[in-house]
């Protein structure tokens, strides 16, 4: 199973995993979608394939929601996550300094604790949606390249 895991203030990065679970969904793929704030990092040990899509707030820093979760994961020591493969999508806005922190920061924590990486991290502006159809498209072929493992039978 698929962990499509989101942190927003305002629904976009919900709305977008969402989206993403139905187009997983369209190509065989069983997935779930959380929200980080009602995830354990400890649980990261136990999820295959682990989907961030992630918005940042204010300068830099994860939505309210996520900040617990963060702290955490960020403080936490080494988990050896060689079993998990990950994909980030983050959200920001280029008028900020810090233009999507919080979404770097989860996929270097992510590969810090040995997860593989399965495909880039995007980063998006305001303009996210012209970039995650793209995105969507990568991860399916990242996906589908790992093997039908992951593939509902």
């Amino acid at each position: 199973m698929i962990t499509i895991a989101f942190a927003t203030e305002t629904g976009n990065a919900q709305d977008l995993a969402e989206e993403t679970q139905n187009r997983l969904y369209g190509r065989g793929f069983e997935s779930r979608v959380i929200d980080i704030e009602d995830l354990k990092f400890e649980d990261l040990r136990e999820i295959e394939s682990f989907i961030a899509i992630v918005s940042t707030w204010g300068d830099g820093e994860p939505p309210m929601a996520a900040s617990d979760f963060y702290e955490a994961f960020r403080g936490a020591d080494p988990m050896e996550l060689e079993q998990t493969s990950f994909a980030v999508l983050a959200l920001g806005d280029t008028a900020y300094e810090l233009f999507c922190q919080f979404g770097k920061d989860i996929d270097s924590e992510l590969e810090r604790h040995g997860a593989k990486r399965m495909m880039q991290r995007l980063d998006c502006d305001l303009d996210f949606e012209d970039h995650f159809d793209g995105w969507v498209d990568d991860l399916l072929k990242a996906l589908e390249s790992r093997g039908a493992t992951a593939a509902i039978a």
